[in-house]
């Protein structure tokens, strides 16, 4: 996406900044994660997926969030867990997919889950602009930016 086309966009402010631990415990520093909100003003797909950052992407009605409440996540399959289990998530359901070779519309739709770090940078921006009252949570757990 070309976000610095004339008309295309509009910038519609930050979401506030996150410093997120790094890989390492003795690397104290940190890593700010700062986000911009733009809203697409023209029809434009995606022309070109650098598979080498992104293996699909698409649209998620902002209303699909505004009513929804987490689940826990399941990565890990049968026997085999993952360290994330648990963790608050949102299935998405995604319009207009678009994938990189050797990924499935199909696959791509299934995996497309809200959770994490970026599960709490939606939350930030959805109580913020006052979408919704409370954060997507876990029902009868904390918000979900409090396992980050």
């Amino acid at each position: 996406l070309q976000l610095d086309a004339p008309g295309a966009y509009r910038c519609l402010g930050r979401v506030k900044e996150r410093l997120v631990p790094r890989g390492r415990k003795e690397d104290s520093r940190g890593l700010v994660v700062a986000c911009q909100v733009y809203e697409q003003l023209i029809a434009e797909a995606p022309r070109h997926l650098q598979q080498s950052e992104v293996g699909a992407c698409g649209w998620v009605p902002l209303r699909a969030l505004q009513d929804c409440c987490a689940e826990p996540l399941r990565w890990g399959s049968g026997s085999s867990r993952s360290p994330w289990d648990g963790f608050p998530s949102v299935p998405l359901p995604m319009n207009d997919v678009y994938t990189v070779d050797g990924i499935s519309q199909e696959y791509a739709r299934e995996h497309f889950i809200l959770w994490g770090l970026t599960l709490g940078i939606v939350n930030d921006f959805l109580l913020a602009t006052g979408l919704r009252q409370g954060a997507i949570e876990l029902p009868g757990r904390g918000v979900a930016s409090s396992r980050l």
